[in-house]
């Protein structure tokens, strides 16, 4: 069994347990009151009994009023319902029309993108084309470079005939010397 010096260690926690649970029971009857002035309940005292604000007719027309713009705001509420429920339908055609132009300009990328693709492809195709053009004309320039060095550095006999053989463009017969 639990003696009362084993509970003297916590005896600063359960006193400040025991304020603070007063201390927001304190707030909390303090703030009903507020928000029931605020808004214009009758306050009651300890056993139900009505305080403030008594049954006079200035409460009364309080009552009245309140009643009246009551009735306005339901029937303000009604009315905005109502312009809600029109507006739905074009909210879901609206979405409805931004969904089709998104999958139409979808496709419509991507036939471009493959446009694309293609005129990439055959630009890669045409320059490897040109490349092997330019290749075999520097094959030939350098084969013609390679007579006419041999031309200029041997001074044979047929020298004329060889220089009108590249003039029409035949390809110059080696000589065996």
């Amino acid at each position: 069994m639990m003696q009362f010096t084993d509970l003297l260690p916590y005896l600063g926690w359960i006193i400040g347990g025991a304020f603070t649970l007063g201390a927001a029971g304190i707030v909390a009857s303090v703030h009903t009151t507020r928000l029931k002035i605020k808004n214009g309940y009758p306050l009651e005292g300890m056993w139900g009994q009505s305080l403030k604000p008594g049954n006079t007719s200035q409460a009364q027309e309080r009552v009245a009023l309140l009643t009246q713009e009551n009735a306005q705001l339901r029937a303000e509420m009604g009315a905005m319902k109502d312009r809600l429920w029109e507006i739905i339908p074009i909210m879901i055609g609206s979405v409805a029309l931004v969904a089709i132009v998104l999958g139409i300009a979808q496709d419509t990328f991507q036939a471009w993108l493959k446009h694309k693709e293609k005129q990439m492809e055959l630009m890669a195709n045409k320059t490897a084309e040109q490349a092997a053009q330019y290749a075999a004309k520097a094959q030939k320039l350098e084969a013609r470079v390679r007579v006419l060095e041999r031309i200029a550095t041997d001074r044979g006999s047929d020298l004329a005939m060889q220089i009108e053989d590249l003039r029409d463009g035949g390809e110059l017969k080696e000589s065996v010397q």
